[in-house]
């Protein structure tokens, strides 16, 4: 085989590599805050079978591993399974210089189990910077999930609403009220495609070519 040809074998096998590597630099030293909903004696929602509190600490310490791995700099409001007040969270946030704060969430609406939507809310009067950022986390957890885009705008939280200079979002992308999503939640290639979706999100957030 000619040695020009393998060269370009070679940089085609390649490329993806360095681009993943060029997309992952843009994380390097980034400040982020992952807020497992819920803890302690505050479950969230529940099935027989899951409790969301326990979810969102899961997809939290997967997304922490792959950040961490990108070297950004990563902070939890809880490791364990523990009660953090909201007015503890808030303060948290508001703890470091932060680049993004996401609140890791899974749905739930008994009064209509066929809901299945992904849920991404912001501050209402946000930062240009929360509202870009609830735009892409919608958008990769659409595509991960494969489930249709929901709510995507302000929401009356209590974490939100103070946190209004903040990146800041709390999304939704599963629902523990549908059939289908219960079954997925079961196993840990669906909750390491969630973290990932995040993942990617924030590395289009920090990407200065996607401003």
């Amino acid at each position: 085989m000619p040695k020009k040809l393998i060269s370009i074998l070679l940089l085609v096998c390649l490329l993806p590599c360095l681009l993943l590597a060029e997309t992952k630099a843009n994380l390097k030293g980034k400040i982020i805050i992952l807020d497992p909903g819920h803890g302690g004696s505050d479950s969230g929602a529940t099935t027989a079978k899951l409790i969301e509190k326990n979810l969102n600490l899961e997809v939290a310490l997967r997304l922490e591993k792959l950040l961490t791995e990108a070297k950004a700099a990563v902070y939890l409001t809880r490791r364990d399974d523990r009660d953090v007040s909201l007015v503890e969270r808030v303060r948290f946030f508001h703890k470091y210089q932060v680049d993004a704060v996401i609140s890791l969430h899974h749905n739930a609406k008994p009064y209509d189990p066929a809901a299945d939507e992904v849920a991404v809310y912001r501050p209402s009067f946000p930062t240009p910077e929360a509202k870009r950022l609830a735009n892409l986390i919608s958008s990769e957890l659409v595509k991960a999930t494969g489930n249709p885009r929901g709510a995507l705008g302000p929401a009356n939280y209590y974490i939100l609403e103070n946190s209004r200079d903040l990146p800041i979002v709390i999304a939704e992308p599963y629902y523990l009220t549908h059939e289908k999503h219960i079954k997925l939640l079961q196993d840990s290639a669906t909750l390491d495609l969630e973290a990932e979706a995040y993942f990617n999100a924030l590395i289009l957030f920090f990407d200065p070519t996607e401003r």
